[in-house]
């Protein structure tokens, strides 16, 4: 894995703006080939609640980006919990 950017915020990410978002904007770039967005930890991500850090793990999902946190806390792993009713998601 060859790291290509690294950002560094100082900033609380309780704000109505995301400090991550220039982070991700980097990644959804196509010319910047971004597979995987890593974070020290999901507390790191955001300090929005699951709202936001749903929003900002939808933007990288819509373009394959795969999001990892060094402690394993947040898994890669696609689950339908209703697949046994034979519901499909999109």
């Amino acid at each position: 894995m060859r790291i290509t950017e690294q950002f560094e915020f100082l900033e609380s990410g309780s704000k109505a703006q995301q400090p991550m978002q220039r982070a991700i904007d980097f990644c959804k770039d196509p010319h910047n080939n971004i597979k995987y967005f890593i974070i020290k930890s999901i507390d790191r991500f955001t300090r929005g609640g699951s709202r936001i850090y749903e929003d900002l793990k939808m933007q990288l999902d819509e373009c394959g980006i795969i999001l990892i946190d060094t402690y394993g806390v947040i898994s890669s792993q696609k689950v339908n919990t209703l697949d046994h009713l034979g519901f499909t998601y999109k």
